[in-house]
């Protein structure tokens, strides 16, 4: 049977959610700075957290060329970024979903709780404490077990 997994993010409208993320993103991009560092700097006046900064920060890489850039394709993110959090309109998945959500995280709140359902009718949730949206960066352990014992029912 066919499963999903759905890390921290409800079927809905985001809006303009990272538009400061992607402003910081391209602001380094601009600037191509030569060193991991300098890029951090720029990026890190528009990132509040250093969990996500970091995580960003490991796309930074010299490329093939030799010079420093984005390993993510940044024009096709910020061009797509409305369709990318307008949430889904219809369609319905009938089979098992599981909604891992962080406890400390804003994602999935319970007035997402009648959409999703909406949407995935077998759907369960399961908070996973002390961690915020980065759930897989911040308690990967407990994700894992999570996601495993969800596969294995």
């Amino acid at each position: 049977m066919n499963t999903l997994v759905v890390g921290d993010i409800a079927p809905v409208l985001y809006g303009g959610h990272h538009d400061r993320i992607l402003e910081g993103l391209q602001a380094v991009a601009d600037a191509a700075p030569q060193s991991r560092a300098r890029a951090q700097a720029i990026l890190d006046e528009y990132v509040d957290e250093v969990g996500v900064l970091s995580f960003l920060m490991t796309n930074w890489r010299r490329q093939p060329d030799g010079n420093w850039g984005w390993r993510i394709t940044l024009a096709a993110i910020s061009s797509r970024y409305s369709d990318i959090s307008a949430g889904m309109e219809d369609g319905v998945y009938r089979g098992p979903v599981l909604f891992l959500r962080g406890a400390n995280s804003d994602y999935i709140q319970a007035i997402h709780r009648e959409r999703i359902l909406d949407l995935f009718p077998s759907a369960t949730v399961k908070t996973i404490g002390g961690t915020g949206h980065w759930l897989h960066a911040e308690k990967p352990d407990m994700v894992g077990r999570s996601v495993k014992n969800f596969l294995e029912q």
